[in-house]
């Protein structure tokens, strides 16, 4: 490992490496940086790991200073945190904040790193990660801490998708007696879904329905809970695809589970006429995420396949918004989107451009592990309090 470190480092001394990519008529010569692989986490690690705070924060991306205000616009191109700077300001606002905790007045330099901190969602803390040198000019190592695959994707957007759709089902059965029965219906068509199928995913076996897995939208209310996805843990991250899979083929787009008309309830609900049909909304919705999960699954990427990435990411973007828009019309919230899983998915071009496919860092093969390594012994400790000793005790 020294070794290929050392030359690596040799490497970024050397300003690069040319490399000729092509045949031999058309070889061109290209300028190559080496970069130590990236840091595989999900989305909380990650910021942890980045020093950038998590929660309702200002600007709560690591990789850009994405304002909160415009977390759902999708024409907006935060500009990249900068590094060197954030190593700076953490210095300075270390030192500011060791000498406030030992009751001792910081100094002018080190109050406004502390007041740059706070404005920019910055730990005042020393990250060795973003204080390493850069393999080439104009590189920012906040890009060292990409989106990933399992959580941004599967367990974030897909989840999202899945229980905004079951709401929107949940509303309209209560509002309109001729849906009354459509969450049964649903349920009763998924429970029945063939497990093995011509498709490129596994089905998944419910007997008691969806619904066993969305409690916070049937069980404690649609209002109480508007964004979270907890009822879905049950299911393996893994497999969260495929239940979209069997939710959009138990819509389908005959009218049977939600209205595909563009003036239900025009009267209650005005504003719902101009986002067109709740089947449409759902539907290519859905699709869109499915074909978004799928394309980021792929093994490699051409500049031209990445272009149509970027094209394909704006409009997931678009479609789960306005799907999230229909949802909280419906349950009468003004709440906006609070999340940051749907902003990240901005940032795989450049992740797949730096590091290669998303299937390089994700975290699935880590998440495998989860059940051997962490979740036996937690079950078996006493008190479900995990600790080392309970590993030892069970292996």
């Amino acid at each position: 490992m020294t070794d290929v470190l050392h030359s690596v480092k040799e490497a970024q001394n050397l300003g690069g490496i040319n490399l000729k990519i092509g045949s031999h008529e058309n070889a061109r010569t290209y300028r190559f940086y080496p970069i130590i692989g990236p840091f595989c986490g999900d989305n909380q690690g990650s910021h942890h790991c980045a020093c950038i705070k998590t929660g309702k924060t200002f600007r709560p991306c690591r990789i850009c200073r994405l304002d909160r205000v415009a977390i759902f616009d999708v024409d907006s191109e935060p500009h990249t945190r900068d590094s060197s700077i954030t190593a700076d300001i953490q210095k300075e606002a270390f030192n500011g904040l060791n000498q406030q905790l030992g009751n001792e007045q910081p100094t002018a330099h080190e109050k406004v790193a502390l007041a740059l901190c706070k404005s920019e969602s910055i730990q005042p803390m020393l990250s060795h990660m973003l204080s390493m040198k850069t393999p080439f000019p104009g590189f920012s190592n906040h890009l060292l801490f990409p989106p990933d695959l399992l959580h941004t994707v599967c367990g974030g957007v897909l989840k999202n998708f899945i229980f905004w759709a079951f709401v929107i089902i949940i509303k309209v059965s209560e509002v309109d007696g001729n849906f009354k029965d459509s969450a049964a219906t649903l349920d009763d068509l998924i429970s029945a879904f063939p497990i093995q199928q011509s498709c490129p995913t596994k089905g998944l076996r419910f007997p008691k329905g969806i619904s066993d897995f969305c409690k916070a939208a049937s069980s404690y209310g649609i209002s109480s809970k508007e964004t979270s996805t907890s009822g879905l843990g049950g299911i393996d991250h893994q497999y969260i695809p495929s239940l979209v899979l069997q939710l959009l083929l138990a819509i389908g787009f005959d009218g049977d589970i939600l209205p595909n008309t563009k003036n239900w309830e025009s009267a209650k609900y005005p504003k719902l006429k101009k986002f067109g049909s709740l089947t449409d909304v759902v539907v290519s919705a859905g699709f869109i995420v499915l074909d978004l999960f799928y394309t980021l699954s792929r093994k490699e990427f051409t500049l031209g396949q990445l272009q149509e990435l970027k094209e394909l990411i704006s409009t997931a973007q678009t479609h789960l918004h306005r799907l999230f828009t229909v949802k909280q019309l419906l349950i009468g919230s003004k709440k906006p989107y609070g999340g940051i899983k749907l902003h990240m998915l901005y940032h795989f071009v450049v992740a797949i451009l730096y590091f290669g496919s998303p299937k390089v860092f994700d975290m699935i093969r880590f998440e495998k592990k989860h059940r051997v390594a962490a979740k036996i012994p937690f079950q078996k400790g006493k008190y479900r309090i995990f600790s080392y000793s309970h590993i030892f005790n069970v292996y």
